[in-house]
């Protein structure tokens, strides 16, 4: 049986017990929700348009078929900055607010 998520996070547990490693255990954490995260949203992109722009699957796609997938998946990263852009702002806010409170090893 693999470790999953579970051995990742008594790995993180066991660095959350030494304050100074609190941070780079939040920081590896974060940086493997994010590798899923990006794996997530790249396989429902590819299923959508996908799903969207081929009629019925064969041995090539036409070149309506790519044009399609190509502008779909441009749709979407376009999408994807859009929503990062509007939630920056919100993030730099939530940190500034924690640097001026002395937030602890958190912040």
């Amino acid at each position: 049986m693999g470790q999953g998520f579970r051995g990742h996070s008594r790995g993180v547990a066991e660095k959350m017990g030494d304050a100074p490693n609190l941070d780079a255990a939040i920081g590896e954490m974060a940086n493997k929700l994010d590798q899923h995260y990006r794996l997530a949203f790249a396989e429902s992109v590819r299923d959508a348009c996908f799903a969207k722009c081929i009629g019925k699957p064969g041995e090539r796609i036409s070149n309506g078929e790519r044009q399609c997938l190509d502008n779909c998946s441009q749709r979407y990263a376009d999408f994807k900055e859009l929503v990062a852009a509007s939630i920056s702002p919100v993030y730099e806010q939530i940190h500034a607010m924690k640097g001026k409170a002395g937030g602890g090893p958190l912040g």
